[in-house]
């Protein structure tokens, strides 16, 4: 079975257009700006139930040229269904009643085609997944947070975007979770710039692209699945009682949300931490942003996804779980945002609770000395 798949990205780089920028670009920093993603014009493209859907960033500037351009499906002048218009994503859908081969479309300074996907709902239909945007994290810490989620949740398969890591090759995450024992997983190679957080009101929104992978997998591979885990790979997911997965599934709603607590290792290490190691809690720390676990086919999953919760912010704290949550665990990381999990607080304490549930989790598998 083939585990890798790449995005039918469309890039206006060399038409010299770019993106607006959400912020005022002089008072953000020189990362930002190299952070921010000024030519994409869509990330995928793929074929499902009668419409090919173009998976944008924000298009901004971008919304007039797209009104009055000509899409085209294998050659063929294509009618635009709608745009759909989402927090930090945008969504163009054409009618075909066929999946094509390629899409197009011009307009003035505008001249681009990529492929159009296929769809591949059956593949993970009634499993209990995971779905995560990667970036250079350690195969170990990828392999033990699919091990900890199989055994403790009962996880079957893996939906991993990997955002242009360069400390290896994609081989080396196929091999992590060919270890993990998963039924299935797939890694999808989803290269387009991140962003970055900005200042001000508007500081989340210019990171587009997360947002968008994880529509991406919704409607292009998660859609017929039994239930979806949005977390990172440093979170690791307890409940009292059921799995995660059949606490989203007995729900009313199909979606539960519930937030996360830090955790550091017991010592500063010369090498890269684990997950099981983090058993310490610092009394400083307040809680971490909200992650779900979600139905596809339930009333929560038919609506748009995002990083942190589904459905508007003012009903986000309404669906927060107390009898579900998640160790964040500091020391699992790359620090590309910044060096400050990298060095941690000086007041820390053995959590007793957390060594008990590391060591449930983790019992199978040896601690490196």
């Amino acid at each position: 079975m083939i585990h890798r798949r790449s995005l039918a990205t469309a890039d206006l780089r060399e038409s010299g257009l770019r993106r607006d920028f959400i912020t005022n670009p002089a008072g953000e920093d020189a990362l930002y700006v190299e952070a921010y993603d000024r030519t994409t014009l869509w990330y995928d493209s793929f074929w499902r139930d009668g419409r090919v859907m173009l998976i944008c960033p924000k298009l901004l500037n971008f919304t007039t040229l797209i009104r009055s351009a000509q899409f085209f499906l294998d050659g063929r002048p294509a009618k635009r269904a709608r745009l759909l218009r989402h927090l930090r994503h945008d969504v163009i859908e054409l009618r075909s009643s066929y999946c094509p081969a390629e899409v197009s479309v011009s307009a003035e300074g505008i001249e681009v085609a990529t492929a159009v996907n296929t769809t591949e709902l059956d593949r993970f239909a009634g499993m209990n997944t995971h779905l995560t945007v990667s970036r250079d994290n350690h195969p170990d810490w990828i392999r033990d947070f699919a091990l900890y989620h199989r055994k403790n949740h009962g996880l079957q398969a893996m939906v991993l975007f990997d955002n242009g890591s360069t400390r290896y090759p994609l081989s080396v995450i196929e091999d992590a979770l060919q270890d993990a024992g998963l039924s299935d997983y797939l890694i999808v190679s989803a290269p387009p710039p991140f962003g970055r957080t900005g200042s001000g009101r508007l500081k989340h929104e210019a990171k587009f692209l997360h947002t968008a992978l994880i529509n991406v997998a919704r409607l292009r591979f998660l859609g017929h699945a039994r239930a979806v885990l949005n977390a990172d790979i440093d979170e690791l997911v307890w409940t009292g009682g059921e799995t995660v997965f059949d606490k989203a599934v007995n729900s009313r709603l199909g979606y539960v949300s519930f937030a996360g607590q830090w955790r550091y290792p017991r010592q500063v290490l010369t090498r890269h931490a684990l997950h099981g190691e983090h058993d310490q809690i610092s009394p400083e720390d307040k809680p971490c942003p909200a992650k779900y676990c979600v139905v596809p086919r339930g009333p929560f999953g038919r609506l748009s996804w995002d990083v942190h919760k589904i459905g508007p912010s003012p009903l986000k704290k309404l669906f927060r779980r107390s009898d579900i949550g998640f160790l964040h665990c500091r020391r699992i990381t790359t620090d590309w945002k910044n060096t400050s999990r990298l060095m941690p607080p000086v007041d820390l304490r053995l959590d007793p609770r957390t060594r008990v549930l590391l060591d449930r989790g983790f019992s199978d598998q040896e601690s490196e000395p």
